[in-house]
């Protein structure tokens, strides 16, 4: 059973249990074992918010009444955060759902549907001062988004500014902010899907021993260690050692590398140097064709316009 529909029939059935109700009314939870209403939208959604989620399943989120509501996501708490929310710039809310509505708008709704989180929630600011970042997950369930982005990696250091009154094309412009958007999609798509033999098969099995040995054999930030990890990489079939061990980690990585480059990138810095890599990048395609995505065309559209609106 889908991720999704298992969390809503989680929530649903709680509700029900908990209240009685008419099919009209609304589900109200239990405070008594912390069971909150703010996990799928209400009736009284309405714009942007209820186009997306009608169309993705995905609930685009921005309003809160308490940093609980962002923090505690479902069956996930944030309890590190300690309150240090704030709620979006009415001025940037348009431009905060363009910048959803265009990455969304190249993928699959049934892949959103079946692998995506529950909901995005988009926040000005999220986090501790000296550790700030412009995206994160809470489980499997919730992207938080910091808009607009202020960093130019997940360490803090500022961008150039984009100018957030002429945004179709920021989605390609902060290829930032879509790594770090990626990078965390790409985890949560990861748990999600099924592994596969083949795309395992066209590789070296997956392990911990062969870095294992290269951690004990190597010293800690070495050159020769580099190269060695490098080596099982590019000999493995896999895009970085991580890849190796598991077919969680090497999923991940190819979806960051195909969503974000063009076929002529990903060849040249993967697929030239190595026939594993070039075996094990035809069956990620084809695993992806099977659910109905053309991953590498997702790329390569990113790389164009990434190109064609790149920031002076």
């Amino acid at each position: 059973m889908k991720y999704k529909i298992i969390c809503a029939t989680i929530i649903a059935g709680c509700c029900l249990f908990l209240t009685s109700c008419d099919k009209e009314d609304d589900l109200v939870s239990s405070e008594e074992i912390g069971i909150k209403e703010n996990f799928l939208p209400g009736p009284g959604i309405s714009g942007k918010e209820k186009e997306i989620y009608e169309k993705y399943n995905l609930w685009v989120r921005m309003d809160f009444e308490d940093p609980s509501e962002v923090e505690n996501a479902m069956l996930y708490k944030d309890t590190y955060n300690r309150g240090n929310v704030t709620k979006i710039d009415d001025e940037y809310r348009a431009s905060a759902y363009k910048y959803i509505e265009t990455l969304l708008s190249d993928i699959p709704e049934g892949f959103v549907k079946r692998f995506f989180p529950i909901d995005f929630f988009i926040v000005k600011e999220y986090g501790m001062w000296w550790a700030p970042t412009n995206a994160k997950f809470l489980g499997r369930s919730r992207l938080i988004l910091q808009w607009p982005n202020t960093y130019d990696d997940n360490r803090g250091r500022k961008v150039l500014d984009v100018n957030l009154e002429d945004y179709d094309y920021h989605y390609y412009q902060d290829v930032v902010l879509a790594s770090v958007v990626w990078n965390v999609l790409a985890g949560i798509n990861s748990l999600l899907l099924e592994s596969s033999e083949e795309i395992e098969a066209a590789g070296w099995a997956y392990g911990e021993e062969a870095t294992n040995k290269i951690e004990k054999e190597y010293e800690r930030g070495s050159q020769e260690k580099q190269d060695a990890l490098e080596e099982l990489a590019r000999e493995g079939g896999f895009i970085s050692a991580t890849g190796s061990k598991s077919f969680a980690n090497d999923i991940k990585e190819w979806i960051e590398v195909l969503v974000l480059n063009s076929y002529e990138e990903v060849k040249a810095e993967y697929l030239d140097n190595s026939p594993n890599r070039t075996k094990k990048y035809a069956e990620v395609i084809k695993y992806f064709n099977d659910l109905g995505w053309d991953i590498q065309a997702t790329g390569n559209k990113y790389a164009q316009l990434r190109d064609e609106h790149k920031l002076p």
